[in-house]
């Protein structure tokens, strides 16, 4: 019974060590997400704009022009349901906040987010919000939310023609 045990814990181990090697990786890559938690974190008590919405909002608006801390939490697909969460969680703890500003576009009013949308345990992970249930799984790891987007990433990052993506810090 003990060679049993052992030889499954030797198959299964070099398996988990990937796993988490690869959560690690992609919990340490740079991308929107992480950096505008980190940014948010580090800059509470003294953010007075902030922006809401979707890819239009996150890739149209940069905090760095902006005269007084401004935060963009616009994220590509991120639809009024989850404008919403963002506002309700992560707004009161921010002290001098002035201005609320909302992208609304009518295609963000009809579309209500599907509950298996891969993006809601990046939300979970990094801002605390679980607009739907989660599950465990996804709540402590991001590659399992989509593995097959993690895996043409990870894919894509061997390439000789792969260009890393780069992302200021709003």
């Amino acid at each position: 019974m003990n060679t049993f045990l052992n030889k499954i814990f030797y198959f299964i181990f070099p398996i988990v060590v990937v796993l988490i090697g690869i959560e690690l990786y992609f919990r340490n890559q740079d991308h929107p997400f992480k950096l505008k938690a980190t940014y948010q974190k580090e800059n509470f008590s003294e953010i007075e704009n902030v922006f809401l919405g979707t890819s239009h909002t996150q890739n149209g608006i940069n905090p760095e022009f902006f005269s007084k801390k401004t935060s963009n939490l616009g994220f590509a697909a991120q639809n009024i349901q989850l404008d919403s969460a963002v506002f309700f969680k992560v707004i009161p703890k921010m002290e001098k906040v002035k201005n609320v500003i909302i992208e609304l576009d009518y295609h963000r009013l009809d579309e209500p987010i599907d509950k298996n949308y891969f993006r809601l345990p990046w939300y979970y992970i990094y801002y605390d919000i679980e607009v739907y249930p989660i599950n465990f799984f996804n709540k402590i790891s991001l590659y399992s939310s989509n593995t097959e987007f993690f895996n043409t990433n990870l894919w894509n990052s061997f390439k000789s023609t792969y260009k890393e993506k780069v992302v200021n810090k709003y």
